[in-house]
This record gives structure tokens, C-alpha cells and sequence, in this order.
């Protein structure tokens, strides 16, 4: 299903399973999209920093960040693959700026390989395993809604997934489908402890409290330390899930979107219109649980 009526948008989830070599990643990548470009997707995502190993399982920081590929070829490489298909995509990257500071950044381009616009991840996760507080600085861009023909998309990674604040400030912003480009799999701080329904059962409640899409893109397979999980899944303005990809296997996943769907949810509950936010002070004030907890 094509775009042909503005109520309608596909998606494609792009879940990947990532070798050591960022050569081979973005190869896999490309012809994941080009073999599949006859599916007619208006949207392509990509996984949380699929070029490479996901980084935050090491420590070793100036050797790991040596071996990203230059973000700017990436983005280059992956110009010509959207105006080739015609396609958008969501493409995550290492961003290194002039600075020599990095960010954990997402380029989202639009069908002719212009990037429409970029985000950078602002929670950054910091506990065994999920070490990216020692390569990227938190992102200084605020949050981001970008259009996709006449979809507006909000942009997101991994670990914002978990903070309501995130999904609500861009379903404020005018979002109607959230993407959370992501790596997460086994916890090596609690290795008896599996995460993925958490993790699924976080963003359908997201969709739920603000009546948006939500899409989020994992990786699949053991690296070094990690086995991640896959799961990839879409889930619609009531919280269902559309389609899940397998938990255990590199799998493209279409979705078709119905966005007249999220003015019908917002009509029968109207969580916007009964919003209070001269009530929500509190949320600005910087405090911690009772427990101390602020650890990934």
C-alpha cells in the first residue's frame, strides 16, 4: 500500500543482526531496503547505530569510536538509497562534530535523500553493558517533529523510550508516529532479568496516552557481551500491536497505518483536552526516588 490518500502511510522496520564490520552492516542495510523496494514504503528505520557492534557493551572508548564509519559518507551512501527507492528513511549514526564531541544522532530523510531533519539522543543510558555516557554527550537539539509527506514523525532513540516526558512533548509537538531507532537485549547487571516485555509494554502505553503510532526498530543476535532481543514491533493510537518481529532473527517487517486512526481515539478519550498542565510544575524540579536509583 503506497501513500495514494493521506491517511495512509507504510512503514518498514528494518531489524538487523550487526557484525563487527561497519562495511558489511551497511551493505546488509541497503539491501534490505533496495531488495524490498517494491513494497512501495513511504518510511524506512533503521536500528539504533546498526553500522557497527553496538558500543555502549565496551569501555574501551577512543578504540571503539575510531572504528564508526564517517557519518558524513554514511549519510552520503544513504542519500542515494532514498532517492533510488523513494523512499524516507530513518537512518541512526555516530555523529562526531568539529568539537570532537559525539552524539548518538538520527537523520531522518525525506523521499529525494534530503535529510528533513537530524536529532540527538538526550537520555543516555549509563550502566553495565549500556556505557554510552563514555562516548556520547547528551543531545542539545530539544525534540523533534519532522513531516514525512503528510505524516508527522517524531524522532526518538532507545533509551528515551522510557521517560513519558519524551513521547509527550513530541505528541504536543504534533507527532503522530513516534520512532525509537534501538539496541537492548540481556541485562548483564541482572542476567535472570528479561526486559523486552517491559520494553514493549512502555511504548503501547505511550501510544495509548497520547493516541499516536509508535514503531520501535531493535537488533537481533549475540555480540560480545549482549544477546539482543529483536521484537521489533509497531503499535497503533489503542496500544495493539500491529506487527512484531521475531525475537531471534535479522527480519523486515511492513506495517500499513491508518492515520485517521488517532482522531478517532482522541474523540473517545480526550487525555488532551482534559490535560492540566498548571498542575505540572513538579516536573521541573530535579529530584531522585526515595531509593536514590539512577541507574539504567
Amino acid at each position: 500500500m503506497s501513500s495514494d490518500s493521506s491517511d495512509e502511510f507504510r512503514i518498514a522496520l528494518v531489524q538487523m543482526r550487526c557484525s563487527a564490520e561497519p562495511g558489511e552492516n551497511i551493505a546488509a542495510a541497503k539491501r534490505a531496503i533496495t531488495a524490498s523496494s517494491a513494497e512501495h514504503v513511504d518510511l524506512w528505520i533503521l536500528p539504533e547505530l546498526f553500522s557497527n557492534r553496538y558500543i555502549g557493551q565496551f569501555e574501551d572508548a577512543e578504540a571503539r569510536l575510531a572504528r564508526l564509519p564517517d557519518h558524513t559518507g554514511l549519510l552520503a551512501e544513504f542519500k542515494e538509497v532514498s532517492k533510488e527507492t523513494g523512499a524516507a528513511i530513518a537512518l541512526p549514526f555516530a555523529e562526531v562534530v568539529g568539537s570532537g564531541a559525539c552524539f548518538n544522532s538520527l537523520a531522518l530523510m525525506d523521499r529525494n535523500g534530503r535529510v528533513k531533519a537530524s536529532y540527538r539522543k538526550i537520555h543516555i543510558p549509563d550502566s553495565e553493558g549500556y556505557r554510552e555516557d563514555l562516548y556520547f554527550e547528551p543531545g542539545d537539539r530539544g525534540y523533534v517533529v519532522a513531516r514525512v509527506g503528510d505524516v508527522r514523525i517524531g524522532l526518538g532513540i532507545c533509551w528515551d523510550q522510557w521517560f513519558p516526558e519524551v513521547s509527550r512533548t513530541l505528541a504536543l509537538k504534533g507527532a503522530e508516529l513516534l520512532i525509537y531507532p534501538s539496541a537492548i537485549g540481556s541485562e548483564l547487571a541482572r542476567p535472570g532479568f528479561d526486559s523486552r516485555p517491559d520494553w514493549e509494554l512502555v511504548m503501547r502505553a505511550q501510544a495509548i496516552m497520547n493516541r499516536v503510532f509508535v514503531a520501535a526498530v531493535n537488533r537481533v543476535g549475540r555480540e560480545e557481551k549482549i544477546r539482543f532481543y529483536g521484537g521489533s514491533f509497531v503499535a497503533d493510537p489503542w496500544g495493539r500491536v500491529l506487527r512484531r518481529a521475531s525475537t531471534s532473527r535479522p527480519e523486515t517487517v511492513f506495517v500499513d497505518l491508518d492515520i485517521s486512526q488517532i482522531r478517532d481515539a482522541r474523540s473517545f478519550f480526550g487525555f488532551f483536552d482534559t490535560r492540566r498542565p498548571d498542575t505540572y510544575g513538579e516536573l521541573m524540579e530535579e529530584r531522585r526516588s526515595r531509593h536514590g536509583c539512577r541507574k539504567r
